[in-house]
């Protein structure tokens, strides 16, 4: 191992302590005890250094956030033993309170048979999961298919930014039947029979005739995964993912 040299600090130089975050790491690492942070506190005092200190916006921090996966090596490193985690817990909630669909709801749904088709549903709410959601959407929607989200999977699409005349929003969570209900009326019309009392034909009409098909990305719940039994009776394929 070699023997890190010392660097020459000139006293019109010592303005990098402006750098130091008064974690006192370094203090605790220190053989002799010195006490490090209250000496650099006093000097950038008597020098009048001002902190090298950028307060991070709302959204900033709610964004950084998005990375965390709550292990807590920061808080068993804390000397000061502050429940990091807890408070990051707390300060994300911010971002599910203020949770709003402020989007724009399609009026009626009209798909021919050719096209391809793909309903997301599900709550994306893990690391970067929404970023991760918005890339594999717009893989899709580059490949010309018609994308239909709903609920908390297409909150997560608004707060991504990712806008295409091909993404279109039905509503709350349970909206995603009104894609299904003209997939079904579509597939009566071609066969001329009712959905009533016709589920089998129904069922191999838009299995081998309808481009269509259902993604549950992130965390799912009971309601989704019945809704997701009803759409593989109906020969909808399904994808379940990431968690």
């Amino acid at each position: 191992m070699a023997i890190k040299e010392g660097k020459e600090i000139k006293a019109r130089e010592i303005s990098i302590l402006k750098k130091c975050a008064m974690c006192g790491l370094c203090q605790e690492k220190c053989p002799k005890k010195i006490n490090i942070k209250e000496i650099v506190r006093v000097e950038r005092e008597r020098r009048n250094i001002i902190a090298d200190i950028k307060f991070l916006t709302k959204e900033e921090i709610l964004n950084a956030l998005e990375k965390c996966i709550f292990c807590g090596r920061c808080e068993s490193q804390c000397p000061k033993q502050i429940p990091i985690v807890s408070v990051f817990a707390e300060i994300g909630k911010e971002k599910f309170m203020n949770k709003k669909g402020a989007i724009t709801l399609s009026r009626d749904i009209s798909i021919s048979e050719d096209a391809q088709v793909l309903l997301v549903l599900g709550d994306a709410n893990f690391p970067n999961g929404a970023k991760e959601l918005a890339e594999i959407l717009e893989e899709f929607l580059n490949r010309n298919f018609i994308v239909f989200t709903a609920g908390d999977a297409a909150i997560s699409i608004v707060e991504s930014n990712l806008k295409h005349e091909n993404l279109i929003n039905l509503g709350s969570a349970s909206a995603g039947i009104h894609l299904i209900e003209k997939i079904i009326e579509m597939a009566g019309k071609k066969n001329n029979k009712s959905p009533v009392g016709n589920f089998d034909e129904i069922a191999a009409h838009i299995a081998n005739k309808v481009g269509l098909a259902a993604m549950f990305w992130g965390a799912t719940t009971q309601g989704n995964f019945a809704v997701a039994q009803g759409l593989m009776r109906l020969g909808i394929p399904v994808i379940f993912g990431s968690h």
